[in-house]
């Protein structure tokens, strides 16, 4: 599952940076933001969340300190904050339904197979 959300964030970081208006450091805080945000959605326990959050962070190049500035410095401009939180929200949304489908279509192959493979259990027996 982190493979496909990893991929998943590089497509969203190569077609948004070939399109976007936005800064590289404005790219680079929503991609951070969209990780923080489904990893927090991943890991309930909050210890666990936090270091996978820190983790992430680096990841990005942030500490949680210069991730903390970078947010404070965008309440200054708070329609470039919002189009940033809703950008990252939307990514995370779209990823999560990526990936439920994804793993429905992963239940019904196996699902699929186990069936085929009862189905000639079966014949075998007779």
């Amino acid at each position: 599952m982190k493979r496909v959300s990893v991929g998943i964030l590089a497509m969203l970081l190569v077609l948004c940076t070939a399109c976007s208006r936005w800064s590289n450091d404005d790219e680079q805080f929503v991609l951070a933001y969209t990780e923080v945000l489904i990893t927090r959605e991943q890991y309930p326990d909050t210890a666990l969340a936090n270091r996978k959050v820190a983790a992430v962070l680096k990841q990005h190049g942030f500490t949680e300190s210069s991730f903390r500035k970078r947010f404070q410095d965008l309440t200054s401009k708070p329609d470039r904050l919002r189009q940033i939180l809703d950008s990252a929200r939307n990514r995370a949304r779209r990823i999560a339904d990526d990936e439920q489908r994804a793993e429905r279509v992963r239940d019904s192959v196996k699902a699929k197979s186990d069936s085929a493979a009862s189905a000639r259990g079966t014949n075998t027996i007779k």
